[in-house]
């Protein structure tokens, strides 16, 4: 009688999220025919409308960062828009965060920010915590751990 003995390696991946947290004011003279700030598209839809592409928001595995833009109702007030863009996204890692940058540098481009603050953590990995120096015109990261 023989005894085999067979050795099985598994392994368990654990999902890679970072999640995502920031705001940022928005100044602006509005008058009449101003637009205000377009955030970016949360969904666009293929020409047979089967297929769903997300576009212009940073996005994971399972779908987006998400947006929502308020609008100061007095349109003399300084502070014309607050934009908070929050999310959760899978299967997006370290190596990933540059492109929550070049979002965040898109939407605030010809834009007049006064202020705004990015939390972006990386599960297994690093929070960021960056802020708008709007006397550099850049976002500068202030911590990270």
């Amino acid at each position: 009688m023989q005894l085999r003995i067979y050795l099985i390696k598994i392994e368990i991946t654990m999902s890679q999220w970072t999640h995502v947290n920031a705001s940022i004011r928005i100044d602006s003279i509005r008058m009449i025919g101003m637009t205000e700030p377009k955030p970016g598209n949360r969904e666009l839809w293929s020409e047979d409308k089967e297929t769903k592409y997300d576009f212009d928001l940073p996005g994971g595995s399972e779908g987006t960062l998400d947006y929502h833009l308020w609008v100061n109702p007095s349109n003399s007030a300084m502070a014309a828009y607050t934009l908070n863009i929050f999310g959760d996204l899978r299967s997006f890692g370290k190596e990933d965060v540059p492109e929550i940058l070049e979002y965040l540098n898109n939407v605030i481009e010809n834009q007049m920010i006064r202020s705004g603050i990015v939390e972006i953590n990386i599960e297994y990995g690093d929070t960021i915590i960056l802020i708008y120096d709007d006397l550099k015109g850049e976002w500068v990261e202030v911590y990270r751990k």
